[in-house]
């Protein structure tokens, strides 16, 4: 398969290599730097999977382009943004790339393994737009919305990195336990988010993984001979 074939492929490896870099950011500004180069490719990756539809390319960029510049300038000390801005950004242009991969997830004809490469960045993307929401409600509140509940941390205020963990194990339904949620509007939206996670994998992932085990057994009917 060629590279162009595999543009979902490209967005997963991206953004798994940006999680994966995020939690060592914070300990040197080079590692930070190569952080934002990963936001970057981000970018560029999912400007790359809509570049055939002109409104949804421009689009993208005027959402993505401000996102990235606010990261790069977040670096600088100096420089300081409303509460909430970049998680708002971040946030805002997650949601569009969702809805744009989900678009032509759905409208896809035939499902390949890019398509369900696609549809497992969606489901990561999910993860990292709750935590942005999470972290936007937390700058613009005064209350605390999450607290580690685990033995002598009873109370004690969840950080960024907190927050993007508990989204990914709200998203799964794990349910360590270990940070809850002690505001209503955090609450709730841990609830939609639990919620999501389930029905997009069982409704949406399992029916594309479905009907693509039924594509390729329909084309080892057709060539019995292909795998010889």
């Amino acid at each position: 398969m060629q590279l162009r074939k595999l543009r979902y492929l490209n967005l997963l490896v991206v953004i798994i290599a940006m999680m994966v870099i995020s939690p060592f950011t914070a300990r040197s500004p080079a590692l930070r730097m190569v952080n934002n180069i990963v936001l970057t490719l981000v970018l560029l990756s999912v400007v790359y999977t809509v570049k055939k539809q002109k409104a949804a390319f421009l689009l993208g960029l005027v959402l993505g382009i401000p996102w990235v510049l606010l990261s790069w300038l977040h670096l600088i000390d100096s420089v300081t943004f409303p509460p909430g801005t970049l998680s708002l950004m971040s946030m805002i242009f997650d949601g569009y790339i969702i809805y744009i991969l989900l678009r032509h997830i759905i409208r896809s004809k035939r499902i390949t393994a890019d398509i369900l490469y696609g549809a497992v960045s969606v489901y990561i993307l999910l993860g990292i737009f709750f935590a942005s929401l999470y972290l936007f409600f937390d700058a613009i509140t005064p209350a605390e919305l999450f607290v580690f509940a685990g033995a002598g941390n009873t109370g004690v205020p969840v950080d960024g990195p907190g927050m993007f963990y508990f989204s990914f194990v709200t998203l799964t339904t794990l349910g360590y336990g270990d940070i809850q949620p002690v505001a209503d509007i955090s609450k709730m939206f841990a609830i939609l988010e639990a919620m999501t996670g389930v029905l997009y994998s069982a409704a949406l992932i399992g029916r594309l993984i479905g009907l693509y085990v039924a594509q390729d057994g329909k084309g080892a009917d057709k060539d019995p001979g292909r795998d010889q």
